[in-house]
């Protein structure tokens, strides 16, 4: 289907599931490595825009690593992830990397019913950074004691 236009602007084409599946494919790739179809660093983290902020000298990125629970609030989840993205934006430097992991690497639906993709299994990852898990108003039923260990594991690091 076609766009119409309004006044002298036309909206754009709906987007199919199937484009947004392979855009999502594209940019997460599951791997930060390059290559695959993999967007670099700059394209994944850093969103164009018009405000932008100086910083002075190089910055390290910090990686922050979001581990999904099934029924996680997606509310919490955008307040952590949304300031990280427009740091981004505004400094038009990678400051944070962020990846998001689930119990089996697939999606995880929120407490809405909105499936988040997620770009691996968090027991198949030693993240270095910031770990955020992300859960819903009862954790005690969806966190298991293999994450609990995995978590303490990785503070002993």
């Amino acid at each position: 289907m076609k766009s119409a236009p309004i006044g002298k602007a036309a909206l754009p084409e709906p987007a199919t599931d199937a484009r947004l599946w392979a855009q999502a494919g594209q940019t997460l790739g599951g791997n930060r490595g390059g290559g695959g179809g993999v967007m670099d660093e700059q394209s994944r983290f850093v969103a164009k825009g018009s405000a932008h902020v100086k910083l002075a000298g190089p910055i390290e990125p910090l990686d922050v690593t979001f581990v999904l629970l099934p029924k996680f609030t997606m509310l919490a989840f955008s307040s952590a992830i949304e300031p990280l993205r427009m740091a981004n934006q505004l400094t038009q430097k990678v400051l944070f990397r962020w990846q998001v992991l689930s119990d089996d690497g697939g999606p995880v639906a929120c407490s809405n019913g909105v499936p988040v993709m997620a770009e691996g299994a968090w027991t198949k990852s030693k993240p270095e950074g910031l770990v955020l898990v992300c859960s819903g108003v009862e954790p005690e039923g969806k966190a298991s004691v293999a994450l609990g260990d995995w978590l303490r594991a990785l503070w002993r690091r």
